[in-house]
């Protein structure tokens, strides 16, 4: 029970950070929530222990990234067909094709100052001691899981609605659930961040 309280501790105090930043010091939210998120990684580091490096199965790499790449082949065009259908079935939404300017620049910001910060923060710190509580009793696709993978996930929607103020950024649950499953399978964030880079930019491409 003490660890699950110091996770939520930490999940707290990094979004009370966040908010403190961008409502009272009126810091941008692309500089500060990255920077707030790694140091909320270094903080659950502090207090539940184990270090920060991303990747505990070094010689998997190579495998983990072709895994972050082969889960967004899979799920990406069923994605972007959802989006065509719903744009068709609702007039409120539109489906506007537009490649983002500066697309190196682009992808370079969403690998450095989101994906592998949250990544980091949600996977790595979060969803890992979660595991930890609820153990992994569980298995798909041979990946081993627990109640932690649903218990991240939501912390992770919810910290979405928290930075935006949007019910819709709640949505975001599912995607986590693909990026930890993809964590579970190597404990490595490397998938999940390849995977968390190609969703963002088909949905900054296709939104």
């Amino acid at each position: 029970m003490r660890r699950l309280f110091l996770i939520l501790a930490v999940f707290a105090a990094t979004m009370g950070g966040i908010l403190l930043a961008e409502r009272l010091l009126k810091w941008p939210s692309w500089q500060i929530v990255p920077l707030i998120l790694l140091a909320g990684a270094m903080l659950g580091v502090a207090l539940m222990g184990r270090g920060l490096s991303p990747f505990r199965k070094r010689y998997l790499w190579a495998r983990a990234m072709a895994d972050g790449l082969a889960a967004s082949a899979i799920v990406l065009p069923p994605f972007v067909l959802g989006l065509f259908i719903l744009a068709r079935l609702t007039p409120r939404f539109s489906v506007n094709f537009s490649v983002p300017p500066a697309l190196g620049w682009f992808i370079i910001y969403q690998l450095f100052f989101v994906a592998v910060p949250e990544e980091l923060f949600f996977r790595r710190v979060l969803q890992e001691r979660l595991d930890n509580v609820f153990g992994t009793r569980w298995s798909f696709l041979k990946i081993r899981f627990g109640a932690g993978l649903f218990v991240a996930a939501a912390l992770f929607a919810l910290a979405h609605y928290i930075i935006r103020q949007d019910v819709s950024a709640l949505a975001v649950f599912f995607p986590g659930l693909l990026f930890g499953l993809l964590y579970e399978k190597r404990l490595s964030i490397v998938g999940p961040v390849v995977c968390h880079v190609a969703c963002n930019l088909a949905w900054a491409v296709f939104s």
